[in-house]
């Protein structure tokens, strides 16, 4: 059995409630002394997702931490709407009665006692679906190359392909590490090399990509190039290869 303690992001805030440890008690640890293993992530994990999806939310990641007594269980979670610390304290409590229920039954066992925590993703979170990528429409991301890029757009093209629309942003504009542009005929020096451009690549192109703080506006040339369709996006993808 444990207690469970709530972690939760605001403005790049964590917010903590105090954490308490749970000692079972020697029927608890009938099971872990017969031979019972330690739940593992994969367990619990089709525990969570049953609960969260009750609140609107999707299992990012568990962790488990084995350590005696002081064993840890780390359940992310976010959704559409990303849950405030009320919402991660509710479904902690859910969780950690499931979790008991469950001891008592005899389906678990956490041995010597552990400690729950809920949170949200942290900024270093990879991104790998496209829910990721959804929640993060507009905002700056690094990807696995080191190119900054801001997210614009998804789609499910079929079963098996996923497309993202990203803004690509140049090096030197405020907010980009990204590629210089070519100088368009007629167009004046310097002007190409600070225009963002659009491309269309496949999930599996951005998929690892982490979201970077943002400390400035964001260019409007970029704002401007945001909340469009994808097919909208595609053209200007197609347009912006062509003045390559």
């Amino acid at each position: 059995m444990g207690w469970p303690a709530v972690l939760g992001e605001t403005a790049g805030l964590k917010f903590t409630v105090p954490i308490v440890p749970h000692a079972s008690s020697d029927q608890d640890n009938a099971g872990y002394a017969a031979g019972m293993a330690f739940p593992s992530e994969e367990t619990l994990n089709g525990i969570v997702s049953r609960l969260a999806q009750e609140f609107g939310l999707d299992v990012e990641k568990i962790t488990v931490t084995k350590a005696g007594a002081k064993s840890k269980v780390k359940i992310a979670v976010d959704g559409d709407q990303r849950p405030d610390l009320d919402v991660l304290e509710e479904l902690s409590q859910v969780v950690g009665d499931e979790f008991d229920a469950a001891e008592v039954r005899g389906d678990l066992d956490f041995g010597a006692g552990y400690t729950l925590e809920l949170t949200t993703p942290g900024l270093d979170f990879p991104l790998t679906e496209p829910r990721h990528i959804q929640r993060n429409l507009g905002r700056l991301a690094v990807l696995p190359t080191g190119e900054q890029v801001r997210l614009a757009g998804v789609q499910k093209k079929d079963d098996e392909t996923v497309v993202v629309a990203i803004i690509r942003t140049p090096a030197g504009q405020p907010g980009g590490k990204g590629k210089k542009g070519k100088r368009k005929k007629g167009q004046a020096p310097g002007k190409a090399a600070m225009r963002p451009t659009i491309s269309v690549v496949e999930l599996a192109e951005v998929a690892g990509a982490v979201i970077e703080v943002e400390f400035a506006d964001m260019p409007t040339a970029q704002q401007e190039l945001l909340n469009k369709t994808m097919a909208e996006y595609e053209a200007l993808a197609t347009e912006a290869d062509e003045q390559k």
